[in-house]
């Protein structure tokens, strides 16, 4: 007898509510090109302003959706990291009481709420010894419930079933996986340039190691300066190294934390210290920049396109960029596209 009809799910649509514009992404089924694309720049006036930006972002979500000819109701959005907490925690397990449990009160302590107001994930990263005592350390990821459902109103208000709410730091790894070191003995620093700030993220075999957000206005350091960006599958590109050091007090303190985050990943994970760093983004671009973080970092770097081996099915909407095009910037949209849809 043979099996009733099913119709198959269209792939979900990857929501950004990016600093610099609002991006949609829609691949094409069996995850193998890209079916639909669209993008709205945010006005520069409210960039700055994640409450203005947000009600603008959902107040054109329609005519984004519009521009890029989206099929299907299935949505992934991803939550501004100004808006997600990223927690390194150090757990001493304790019999009779949960993971979760360790991490809600550490995560009190750490911010202030309270844990039933906040949604969250972790992972477990490794087991290290601290002062003769055993401890798990563990990353955590936290985003104000109110918000989540902020952003599942919005996608609602507009006829779109939410399938997955996640953090861009999570969205950044899964687009990037193809860019992992495959070294056993390594492990890859992954930088977000955005406006905003920077989104850093530490994998080893595609699982997480760190992670962290750096506030900062980077615009300003220097004029950008094309850079050729390789696919992810393509060959890595080692920068030059810059020239001098550029002066600017944002970027010396992104640099310190960097810094200070690869120091953590070698003490974390010392059978895989941080061994090069992937630039994305859309600062990623400006190869001084980029250069001169990596001087600092005394990391070889390249930079990278998420979105170069995935073939356009048809024309990208209104404000995407044109299929031949570079797109540093579109890591997160994608990462949401590959994420699981657990909701």
């Amino acid at each position: 007898m043979g099996l009733p009809f099913v119709r198959q799910q269209r792939p979900p649509i990857g929501v950004d509510f990016g600093t610099h514009s609002m991006k949609a992404l829609q691949l094409h089924a069996g995850g193998q090109s890209v079916d639909s694309a669209a993008a709205l720049e945010t006005p520069p006036e409210i960039r700055q302003d994640p409450g203005a930006r947000l009600r603008w972002q959902f107040e054109h979500l329609p005519e984004l959706l519009k521009q890029g000819r989206f099929h299907g109701k299935r949505a992934s959005c991803a939550i501004s990291a100004c808006r997600t907490i990223v927690e390194n925690i150090s757990l001493s397990k304790t019999p009779g009481i949960s993971t979760t449990d360790l991490l809600n009160e550490k995560l009190r302590s750490a911010t202030g709420l309270e844990p039933n107001t906040l949604v969250m994930r972790h992972e477990e990263v490794s087991e290290v010894v601290r002062n003769g005592a055993k401890t798990t350390e563990t990353l955590c990821f936290a985003i104000p419930r109110a918000i989540v459902r902020e952003h599942m109103r919005a996608l609602k208000k507009v006829g779109l079933d939410t399938v997955g709410v996640h953090c861009e730091h999570a969205a950044l790894a899964r687009a990037m996986r193809p860019c992992q070191d495959d070294a056993e003995d390594a492990s890859t620093l992954f930088l977000d340039l955005g406006a905003s700030g920077v989104r850093a993220v530490v994998t080893k075999s595609g699982q997480f190691v760190a992670s962290r957000t750096m506030q900062a206005d980077l615009h300003h350091v220097s004029q950008p300066q094309e850079l050729a960006a390789t696919g992810t599958g393509g060959v890595p590109t080692t920068m030059a190294p810059a020239a001098s050091m550029m002066t600017s007090s944002e970027l010396d303190d992104v640099a310190e934390e960097l810094g200070q985050l690869v120091r953590y990943c070698a003490a974390v994970r010392a059978d895989a210290p941080v061994k090069a760093a992937v630039f994305v983004g859309g600062l990623s671009t400006n190869d001084a920049l980029c250069a001169d973080l990596a001087r600092r970092l005394r990391l070889p770097a390249r930079a990278a396109d998420p979105l170069s081996n995935y073939p356009w099915a048809k024309k990208p909407g209104s404000g995407a960029p044109s299929a031949e095009d570079p797109k540093p910037g579109w890591a997160v949209p994608l990462g949401l596209c590959l994420a699981p849809t657990d909701i």
